[in-house]
């Protein structure tokens, strides 16, 4: 469990006005650190076909319920959740796709 220190810092952390973008996820608006990281795709040839990994960072306590095939909607984006990583210190990552 995170310590005091860290958890009360995160409300800055996902500040709107700084990083965070809002979101909606379970029907309630939380805020969230967006990152859309590019991903070049080996497919066998001597280019890589270009892509993206979207993933969001959120306060572990509003995610609580999410799972596999949650949704989050993001900047008028729905996102499917396909993967969840907790670190232990207050923050998950949610790694999504469209």
């Amino acid at each position: 469990m995170a310590g005091a220190f860290l958890t009360d810092d995160l409300t800055d952390l996902f500040q709107t006005d700084d990083f965070a973008s809002a979101a909606t996820f379970g029907g309630a608006t939380i805020n969230v650190i967006f990152d859309r990281e590019y991903l070049g795709v080996d497919v066998g040839g001597e280019v890589e076909v270009e892509s993206s990994s979207p993933a969001c960072f959120v306060a572990t306590s509003d995610v609580a319920a999410a799972a596999h095939g949650s949704t989050i909607a993001i900047d008028g984006v729905t996102y499917t959740v396909t993967s969840r990583e907790d670190d232990n210190t207050g923050v998950t990552m949610l790694r999504l796709r469209t």
